[in-house]
């Protein structure tokens, strides 16, 4: 047990709470606030938390996993297998994009695109320390190393066949983003 602020650790178990939290206050759904208010105004025009949606484009990645431990695909996954319509999880990593929403998502941590505010600012209002490492920071779902010349700004995501990856470095003014349909 620890004071609020006092430690950091990663919940998607507290994702979902917040989610489910702004939901009430917005009297919306999670999936078509991240669309109103991210998705559209930067630019991300093909991302959605709608797996509908997904499925009728017929343009998505199938993820596959291995928890067997040997490297072996024990799984394909589609995008409605699994969790991934499930409502609580939306908030957790729920987003289904493409490279280009990926590139517009670099953007927008970057300053870019015709959102009111650049999310790097935003996510940089609050820094709670990540281990013992010196210079590296938590802020509203993004690492921060200052550790490090110039400094990284990232998001390493994964769920069940899926691993992605965001890097900025705000000082160069470049991002990048990975994107990989497997677990391992």
């Amino acid at each position: 047990w620890a004071p609020p602020g006092a430690v950091w650790y990663y919940n998607n178990g507290a994702y979902a709470v917040a989610g489910a939290l702004l939901e009430r206050a917005a009297q919306q759904p999670f999936a078509d606030l991240l669309e109103q208010r991210v998705f559209a105004p930067y630019g991300m025009t093909h991302a959605t938390m709608h797996v509908d949606e997904v499925v009728a484009s017929d343009d998505f990645a199938f993820g596959h996993s291995s928890y067997a431990g040997d490297g072996s695909i024990d799984e394909v996954l589609g995008p409605t297998d699994g969790y991934y319509g499930d409502p609580i999880y939306g908030p957790m990593g729920g987003a289904w994009a493409s490279a280009d929403d990926m590139g517009a998502f670099a953007l927008a941590l970057l300053g870019g695109g015709s959102g009111d505010v650049a999310m790097l600012d935003a996510a940089k209002q609050k820094h709670f320390r990540i281990g013992d490492a010196p210079g590296r920071y938590y802020g509203y779902g993004l690492e921060i190393d200052e550790g490090v010349a110039p400094a990284i700004v990232s998001h390493v995501g994964s769920v069940q066949g899926f691993l992605s990856d965001v890097e900025i470095v705000p000082e160069a003014g470049i991002g990048l983003s990975v994107m990989v349909a497997s677990d391992w």
